[in-house]
């Protein structure tokens, strides 16, 4: 479930004074009708696009009594809503929070179903606790199974966060390895997988400690071999798992294919994580390489349109917007009206001062409280 936490500048920003006066409301009716617009968005344009609405639609939404059209001609007037290339609306800044939230519910519902799966094949978990027996293989202990909740409690993790429910991603872990790890590769969060606790006896890796001694299984994921632990595997062919997201690649292949927009400094947080789901659709740098050269011939996504609007590297890497891009849909600037509601273009798209709609709100979800396996 998603909260809006306001900004206490939002109530007396200088745009919010513009709309109560278009409106002619008090400046406490237009913060009420702008955060109707924003939760109504959340469940009805989670895009932020308006563009499928009538006026009409947007003053139920709100449940605005006045003249539809006077509504919407003053939230774009105000800066609240940018008109698109298509002739439609969007909500201004929208994708700054709105697409994060986006990434992070498909996230969580991949996650959800990916557990799911994980835990109804009882072949694969069966394999897996065979080959390692009750031992977290990030830290070594022995893991309680019956323990659903405390730190030392048996879990499985991802060792590639991305990669799919296999024998070669999934190992036993302990909860507390288990959270730590996160959604990081055990390079990223500098928890290798143990070598110490299996010997090697010429072919074969068996395991001598934990409840179990069984022969042990190479685990191999992308750039990581265990339990030796040593070099990057880069030619073996036979593992089903999508290649590593190369992330410092994507990077400088935007920053060198897309001189005309502001550089990427860093690929990390939420944004790693839209990247990550761009790269599990198109895993080819060609892929990337061509939709970059793509954004940086479109004159609309660099800025030349009536809005003053520059698309971003966060905005690009949101996958409705990706589609957009590659059909065509930004080649050209074709501004303009739409239903008879006119733009104003020395107001359109642009902040009055510092004001964003990223400093008026913040979008968040509740924490998720379980510990397991939050690859």
């Amino acid at each position: 479930m998603a909260w809006i936490e306001s900004n206490q500048e939002l109530g007396r920003h200088p745009k919010m004074k513009k709309l109560a006066r278009l409106l002619s409301i008090s400046w406490p009716e237009a913060v009420g009708y702008l955060h109707y617009l924003w939760w109504w968005a959340l469940d009805f344009a989670q895009d932020g696009d308006l563009s499928k609405y009538e006026a009409g639609d947007i003053a139920d939404a709100v449940m605005w009594k006045g003249d539809p059209e006077e509504f919407v001609n003053a939230l774009l007037e105000a800066g609240f809503l940018d008109a698109n290339e298509d002739g439609g609306w969007e909500i201004h800044d929208w994708y700054d929070y709105a697409g994060k939230l986006l990434e992070q519910r498909r996230a969580q519902a991949e996650y959800r179903q990916r557990q799911y799966s994980l835990y109804n094949d009882l072949r694969l978990t069966r394999a897996v606790k065979k080959r390692d027996g009750d031992i977290c293989q990030y830290c070594g202990k022995t893991v309680n199974w019956k323990d659903r909740r405390g730190p030392d409690g048996g879990t499985y993790d991802h060792v590639d966060p991305y990669g799919e429910n296999s024998i070669e991603n999934i190992v036993v872990s302990c909860r507390s390895c288990n959270s730590k790890k996160g959604k990081r590769t055990p390079e990223e969060a500098g928890m290798p997988l143990i070598t110490g606790g299996y010997s090697v006896d010429n072919s074969r890796n068996m395991q001598v400690s934990g409840r179990n001694t069984v022969e042990k299984s190479t685990i191999t994921v992308p750039n990581l071999t265990v339990p030796n632990n040593t070099v990057p595997n880069n030619d073996d062919k036979s593992s089903n798992s999508p290649p590593p997201v190369p992330y410092e690649k994507i990077r400088e292949l935007f920053n060198s294919t897309c001189p005309s927009f502001a550089k990427v400094l860093g690929i990390n947080g939420k944004r790693k994580i839209a990247v990550a789901a761009r790269w599990k659709e198109h895993p080819d740098l060609d892929f990337f390489k061509e939709y970059f050269e793509r954004v940086e011939a479109s004159d609309f996504l660099k800025g030349k349109n009536d809005l003053n609007w520059k698309a971003t590297f966060d905005w690009l890497m949101n996958a409705a917007n990706m589609d957009k891009v590659r059909e065509g849909k930004y080649g050209g600037d074709r501004g303009g009206k739409r239903h008879g509601i006119g733009v104003d273009k020395k107001h359109s798209g642009k902040d009055d001062g510092n004001f964003t709609l990223s400093g008026g709100f913040k979008l968040a979800t509740e924490d998720e409280s379980s510990t397991e396996d939050e690859s």
